[in-house]
């Protein structure tokens, strides 16, 4: 991976971390070297944000990268490059016995998140997102910044 790319996703997950303080409160950070940190286990992290509050229930997992295109869960559900982002997140998830949260962008898009729709019931509709079927699994999709609108403490 690139410099540009790295800087890129680490744009993204700060963007994240920001959005996080002002909507739950705490201290949010990035994981050194943004989730594939060596010691990552030892210290008892994944993802790629992780936070103070101790009962935040969440795994997050940051993807910003172009080649993807929110049509391809219709079209293209179990190979786009989103479903493989959400299987990732469940895999790390589970290691750390969390919950999956998926937050992705592409350049000129807002962030958007991805999680079960029984997590944060209701957070989909009331937010203007939309509830999908991925891989046998109810989800709620909707833009990052007007759930973190709000929520904001």
């Amino acid at each position: 991976m690139g410099a540009r790319s790295r800087d890129k996703g680490a744009r993204c997950e700060r963007e994240v971390c920001r959005l996080f303080a002002r909507a739950f409160g705490g201290t949010w950070s990035r994981v050194p070297l943004s989730g594939g940190w060596a010691n990552r286990t030892a210290f008892a992290t994944c993802g790629d944000v992780i936070t103070t509050l101790p009962d935040f229930p969440f795994t997050v997992e940051c993807k910003n990268a172009e080649g993807w295109h929110l049509e391809q869960l219709l079209t293209n559900p179990d190979t786009c490059l989103i479903a493989r982002w959400w299987r990732q997140t469940c895999t790390e998830a589970a290691e750390a016995g969390r919950k999956p949260l998926l937050v992705f962008t592409r350049n000129f898009q807002p962030l958007f998140m991805m999680l079960e729709e029984g997590d944060l019931p209701g957070a989909a509709m009331a937010c203007g997102g939309i509830v999908i079927r991925l891989a046998g699994r109810k989800l709620a999709l909707l833009a990052l910044d007007a759930f973190c609108s709000r929520h904001a403490s």
